[in-house]
């Protein structure tokens, strides 16, 4: 009973370790995404900028001739400007990430990290009549049940060890 109990203590052991590896792959997988989100979307803020700094040239323009007021005039630049520091928030945000990810693949973090620049159209099938059994082989469950299981068997020594023997 106490080398079952054992048993089923290392066997849980084993499947938190597997568990664990699974986690880290996952959280890898969720940060590129958000890597590549996150390069997608400093590009759209790169052509904002572009775009403001456009209309803020040809108000301040029109602002000098004369022909725009100086309201047109603030409220271009007022637009400039936030669109410059959205896309420094997006900046930040981008090396954030890459720091994450060089951290977790086991490189020093310097934010310099190439990512691919769109996400793969092709997703796997995934069958429409999956088992329920498939959740039983989580390592995260097998764990669970190993420590139940183990819990039972030292209980059960516990309860033959409180009897005398004769």
């Amino acid at each position: 009973s106490e080398r079952f109990s054992a048993l089923k203590d290392y066997e849980s052991s084993k499947n938190e370790y597997k568990y664990l590896r699974f986690s880290i792959i996952a959280q890898a997988v969720k940060i590129y995404f958000n890597l590549v989100e996150a390069k997608e979307q400093m590009v759209l803020s790169e052509s904002s900028v572009s775009a403001f700094e456009d209309i803020f040239n040809i108000v301040e323009e029109r602002y000098n001739q004369g022909v725009r007021s100086s309201l047109d005039y603030r409220l271009s630049l007022s637009n400039l400007l936030i669109a410059r520091a959205s896309l420094e928030q997006r900046r930040m945000i981008l090396d954030g990430l890459a720091r994450q990810m060089e951290t977790l693949i086991g490189v020093y973090p310097s934010g310099k990290l190439d990512v691919s620049d769109n996400l793969s159209l092709l997703l796997p099938e995934i069958p429409r009549n999956l088992p329920s059994e498939i959740i039983e082989k989580r390592p995260d469950i097998r764990s669970a049940y190993n420590k139940i299981e183990s819990s039972a068997g030292m209980l059960d020594y516990a309860k033959k060890n409180e009897i005398p023997f004769i």
